[in-house]
C-alpha cells in the first residue's frame, strides 16, 4: 500500500477455526511468546514481475494484493499476482483502495466484480489512507455491499493515527471489523479507539524479500482470517433470504 461452512481463523502456529464476527467482537488474544507469527507481505504494480516461487521459499505465508481502486481503475498487475500466487502455498488476498469521495457502494462492487475469491482466500480488505468529508459514509457504505454481497465483514487496513483522527467517534458502537494497521518503528502499534485490537500489524514498508526487486512492505499476522463461500449469501441453507 502506500495492507454449511464458516469462515475460518487459522490462529498462529495452530489450526483453530472460528467465526469471523465472534473473533472482531472478542478478538483472540495474543499468541504464546513461543509461538511465531505468520510473516506476509502486500504488494501492487509498483513491486513490478515478483517471482513468487521464490518468495515463498522465503518463508512468506500470505500476501495482499492490490486489486482496485475507485470504480473503474485496476491495478495492471493484479490478475498477474493473483494467479501466480496460487501455485504456491502461499495464502492470497486482495485489496481496494478507498476514495474517500466516490460512492462507497460503486466501489465495492467494482472490487468483487475484479476479484474472484476462492475458498481459502483472505478476507477482502478495504484500504483506508485519504481523508474527506464523505469517508466515514463512503467507508461504511463500501463494507455494508461487502457484508450484503458476501454476508460477513470486510477487514479495515489503517495507520493508528489516521483512525483516531478520522474516523474514531463516527460510529456509536465499535466497527465490527478485523483490523490490519500500519505503523513502523515502533515495538507495537498504538492503540485504536472503537475497533481492534489489531489482526494484522503492517510493520515497515521497507522490507527485503527474496523474488522481489526493491522495497516491500512486510507484515505479520497474529491469525489469518479467510473467505468461505459458504458463508456467502444465498449459498446454503444458513443463508438469511433477506440479505439483512
Amino acid at each position: 500500500m502506500t495492507f454449511p461452512r464458516r469462515i475460518s481463523l487459522l490462529v498462529v502456529a495452530a489450526g483453530v477455526a472460528g467465526s469471523l464476527l465472534a473473533a472482531a467482537q472478542d478478538p483472540p488474544p495474543p499468541p504464546p511468546k513461543e509461538a511465531k507469527p505468520v510473516e506476509g507481505i502486500d504488494v501492487s504494480h509498483y513491486q513490478g514481475a515478483i517471482d513468487w516461487s521464490r518468495v515463498e521459499g522465503a518463508g512468506i505465508e500470505f500476501a495482499y494484493i492490490k486489486a482496485t481502486q475507485g470504480t473503474r481503475w485496476v491495478d495492471p498487475r493484479f490478475k498477474e499476482n493473483w494467479k501466480a500466487v496460487a501455485g504456491t502455498s502461499i495464502r492470497r488476498g486482495a485489496y481496494h483502495f478507498l476514495e474517500p469521495d466516490v460512492d462507497g457502494t460503486r466501489q465495492a462492487k467494482h472490487f468483487l466484480a475484479t476479484v474472484e475469491l476462492e475458498a481459502g482466500d483472505l478476507l477482502p480488505v478495504v484500504d483506508v489512507e485519504t481523508p474527506g468529508p464523505d469517508l466515514a459514509t463512503n467507508l461504511e457504505r463500501f463494507l455494508a455491499e461487502v457484508r450484503r454481497q458476501k454476508g460477513y465483514e470486510a477487514m479495515i487496513y489503517v495507520s493508528p493515527a489516521f483512525w483516531n483522527d478520522h474516523l474514531a467517534g463516527r460510529r456509536e458502537t465499535p466497527w465490527p471489523n478485523p483490523l490490519w494497521v500500519a505503523e513502523y518503528g515502533v515495538s507495537t502499534p498504538k492503540a485504536t479507539r472503537g475497533i481492534g485490537p489489531w489482526i494484522i500489524w503492517q510493520y515497515t514498508q521497507d522490507g527485503r524479500v527474496d523474488g522481489i526487486e526493491g522495497p516491500v512492505d512486510r507484515d505479520r499476522a497474529r491469525t489469518v482470517a479467510t473467505h468461505d463461500p459458504g458463508q456467502e449469501r444465498g449459498a446454503g441453507p444458513e443463508a438469511d433470504p433477506s440479505g439483512s
